[in-house]
């Protein structure tokens, strides 16, 4: 079954409605049911797979950081306007960057030196979203990752916090 938006301009208790319609088909019947959406945490909340298009094309992408910039000369790191990131494989050719969310690791203390894609910023938004807590930190760019509700640095982040995240080679992805 493929569904292109089908909550789209419908109340509440018929977005509800069609959403168990199509869940109980996959449930029950063992149908393969594909969503498309523009509204990836209700793609995310829903699924068990989750695609993203980036110009027409399934990538590994994370649309929540989604950058725009280049590479440097040597392809060996991605300039936005206001951050460097250190790739773990030189690059020949990109303008976009992507870093997934449940990559990102949060700390209060300054990481050792010697550790690359180390960004010093401020929280400025936190949330809950499905079951995980997405924390939002200003640093040059704005970067949103996801932690378990039971990360010990949790408890201790708030609003306004000044903290440092460390990207994981593993969450970048650059898109041409």
């Amino acid at each position: 079954l493929l569904l292109d938006e089908p909550e789209n301009h419908l109340d509440k208790v018929s977005a509800e409605r069609t959403e168990e319609i199509f869940l109980q088909m996959n449930r029950n019947e063992g149908k393969t049911v594909i969503v498309t959406t523009h509204n990836l945490l209700k793609g995310q909340s829903l699924a068990h797979r989750v695609f993203n298009l980036f110009r027409g094309k399934v990538v590994p992408a994370h649309p929540d950081n989604l950058f725009r910039g280049e590479l440097t000369e040597d392809g060996a790191a991605f300039r936005t306007d206001s951050i460097s990131v250190k790739l773990p494989i030189a690059e020949s050719e990109g303008s976009y960057l992507t870093i997934d969310p449940t990559g990102i690791i949060l700390s209060h203390h300054l990481p050792d030196p010697s550790i690359p894609n180390t960004f010093e910023g401020r929280v400025v938004a936190m949330s809950e979203e499905n079951g995980r807590i997405r924390v939002e930190v200003e640093a040059g760019e704005r970067l949103h990752l996801l932690m378990s509700n039971e990360a010990p640095n949790l408890r201790r982040t708030e609003l306004g916090q000044r903290v440092w995240l460390v990207v994981k080679e593993s969450a970048i992805t650059v898109l041409a």
